[in-house]
């Protein structure tokens, strides 16, 4: 990480997934990368939390 990456500010992104472990997995990779993550685990209340907290960037499970 250079000086310039820490004065960035953490990114936000969104994750939308069902499953725990697979949403996990994705916050803890994100997490060394210096980004910041909220899990979503149902679609119903992700509408209301983005447009409280708008995020960076969205990983939806299509599935779901």
């Amino acid at each position: 990480m250079t000086l310039s990456d820490q004065k960035r500010p953490m990114k936000l992104i969104a994750i939308v997934e069902d499953e725990p472990k697979i949403a996990a997995l994705l916050a803890d990779y994100l997490a060394k990368d210096n980004f910041a993550t909220r899990h979503h685990a149902e679609g119903a209340g992700v509408v209301e939390a983005v447009r409280r907290e708008p995020p960076d960037l969205m990983i939806l499970d299509i599935m779901l």
